[in-house]
């Protein structure tokens, strides 16, 4: 009998106890499932996102494979590419890029006409082209800033503007003809 006291006074609190770890163990394991959970969402890319590497995926595909080709037509394109974009962001903007035959035609602006004119000397040093030409250099008119209205009949105030974004002075506008290089009778492209 005393023997039966003990195991009980024993056996009750560890059996609770058990109960409790159960108890825990579950709400733990909950707990993970539900943090694995968020972990594998936050981690794994949105449809939109995949969309958009697989696009840039396949556009840096596209400008290797034409850095590396070579067309019969004697011209080194990837040596052309590589001229075309060698300028200073922050100073030039090539708004588009225009090709017939041998000759290229690029439009865009320019901080002012120091950038354009080290723009086109990097063009000359590049050796990819035969001739290099400015053909157009303007300074771009300033962007109209829409006028506040006036405060009333009785009291007309001159018009003031609501806003001041005003393109960086000297915005240039240039183009610039390019004569693409003749390869070399049996030199390869590098």
């Amino acid at each position: 009998m005393l023997l039966l006291l003990v195991l009980g006074v024993v056996l009750i609190p560890l059996m609770l106890v058990t109960g409790w770890v159960r108890t825990d163990v579950t709400r733990l394991e909950d707990e993970l499932m539900s943090t694995q959970a968020m972990a594998s969402a936050a981690s794994s890319p949105s449809g939109e996102d995949a969309k958009l590497s697989a696009d840039i995926a396949g556009v840096n595909q596209l400008v290797s494979l034409m850095q590396t080709v070579t067309v019969p037509s004697g011209v080194n394109w990837p040596l052309v590419i590589n001229a075309a974009a060698l300028y200073d962001p922050t100073a030039i903007e090539i708004k588009s890029l225009t090709q017939t035959n041998k000759q290229i035609q690029l439009a865009g602006r320019a901080a002012n006409n120091e950038a354009t004119v080290q723009y086109q000397k990097a063009l000359i040093d590049s050796g990819a082209f035969r001739d290099v030409q400015v053909v157009s250099l303007s300074v771009m008119p300033p962007t109209p800033v829409p006028a506040a209205p006036t405060k009333g009949k009785n009291n007309p105030q001159p018009a003031t503007p609501l806003a001041t974004t005003e393109p960086p002075l000297d915005d240039v506008a240039f183009v610039i003809d390019l004569v693409v290089a003749d390869l070399a009778v049996g030199s390869a492209p590098p």
